[in-house]
């Protein structure tokens, strides 16, 4: 019985997981709200807006969570981030 449990309460926490998995749309509205003080991303946002940080945006989707990175060139900078939960964590 504490198997079965167990098994169903790793299985919901996967499943949520999985459902709150942010995309590039979320990736881009969290780069605009809350790294734009930063070099590259105030310099991008200036001159192209979220649309184009979305698309510029590179995702690799491990389903319950997502790693971006998001580059320009003729730029150092790089911003990398983890996204898992709805949330970001930059690297």
């Amino acid at each position: 019985m504490r198997q079965a449990s167990f098994l169903i309460l790793i299985l919901v926490i996967l499943l949520v997981l999985f459902i709150t998995n942010p995309g590039t749309d979320d990736f881009a509205s969290w780069v605009i709200e809350d790294r734009s003080d930063e070099g590259l991303v105030q310099d991008l946002i200036s001159i192209i807006g979220e649309p184009m940080i979305s698309e510029m945006a590179e995702r690799n989707n491990y389903f319950i969570f997502s790693i971006f990175e998001l580059s320009a060139e003729g730029v150092d900078e790089e911003l990398k981030a983890v996204g898992i939960a709805g949330n970001f964590i930059k690297r």
